[in-house]
């Protein structure tokens, strides 16, 4: 929806044609539902320099993790970040956690803060 997209990032009509192709061919690239990424998240567009997306994506590769899955459920974890996320990774890792597993489940874990996890945990 191009006015909902107006209205949250107008930015994006001024970025380069160059620069939104390869966002969109990154997110295509992945096996993500595009349009449901960029209308959930519209600044995802504003990403001219895609090394940090692809650094997320890496990095939840090499966890064994369902990117696209992830991405679908929660476009938001391109907006963490790295070391968030692996913040995120260690403390579950430290309960015993099956990462993949419950990332692929419940991806809105990285939103979580790592504080209110552990006061969980403790009590």
């Amino acid at each position: 929806n191009v006015s909902r997209l107006m209205d949250a990032q107008p930015v994006v009509f001024s970025l380069s044609l160059q620069n939104l192709r390869g966002c969109v061919e990154f997110l295509k690239d992945l096996g993500v539902d595009v349009p449901k990424i960029i209308n959930d998240r519209p600044d995802i567009l504003r990403y001219t320099n895609l090394k940090n997306l692809r650094s997320t994506v890496a990095y939840l590769q090499g966890l064994g993790v369902n990117v696209p899955k992830v991405v679908n459920r929660l476009p938001s974890v391109f907006g963490y970040s790295l070391a968030n996320l692996q913040g995120t990774v260690a403390f579950l890792q430290g309960l015993g956690v099956d990462v993949p597993k419950v990332v692929g489940r419940a991806p809105g874990v990285f939103g979580f803060r790592l504080q209110s996890m552990a006061a969980t945990v403790a009590y």
